[in-house]
């Protein structure tokens, strides 16, 4: 990141035009994109981490969800309903390209956090909100993230977050 941009920045671009466009007129999401932003950038190229090093910790979020076992390029470990993670890999290397996780609002689940801190710490990684807010992989960045996200809204008060949407003060995410 600092290779790219100079620093860390607080928060990187993303490109909502290029991907509204990109979800209207792609028939195969395997194409390249044609535009540049936090999301479709490769920050593990550099890191050069396989899914097979990776599996020890990702396992840890509980057993591979079964329809990504045989997957091209994708695995998910968790549960589906509440907390998983995701790992895009090249199937020719073997290496990571994208890693995310969900995490239940509704029931915070300290031991998964800290799994999610294990793994930014072991790879030396901040970790990225929605919209592309960078911080430190520890509890309090993550709490003050939380508090921002459209889904802590949403958790807290429905009928206010679907106002606050209609209206225009609160960005899809």
């Amino acid at each position: 990141m600092i290779n790219k941009f100079g620093k860390i920045p607080f928060q990187l671009k993303v490109n909502n035009e290029g991907w509204e466009n990109y979800l209207n007129t792609t028939t195969d999401f395997d194409d390249e994109f044609e535009f540049e932003d936090a999301f479709t950038i490769n920050w593990w190229a550099d890191i050069k981490i396989s899914l097979q090093i990776l599996t020890p910790f990702l396992l840890k979020f509980g057993e591979i969800q079964e329809w990504t076992r045989n997957s091209e390029g994708l695995r998910r470990f968790g549960n589906t309903s509440t907390n998983d993670i995701c790992a895009c890999f090249d199937e020719k290397t073997d290496y990571i390209q994208v890693l995310s996780c969900r995490l239940d609002l509704g029931r915070l689940d300290t031991k998964i956090i800290e799994i999610v801190f294990e793994i930014a710490a072991k790879f030396n990684c901040l970790l990225m909100d929605k919209q592309a807010r960078l911080f430190e992989p520890n509890m309090k960045e993550l709490i003050g993230n939380i508090e921002k996200s459209n889904a802590n809204k949403f958790v807290n008060n429905p009928t206010q977050f679907f106002e606050d949407l209609t209206r225009g003060q609160i960005k899809p995410e």
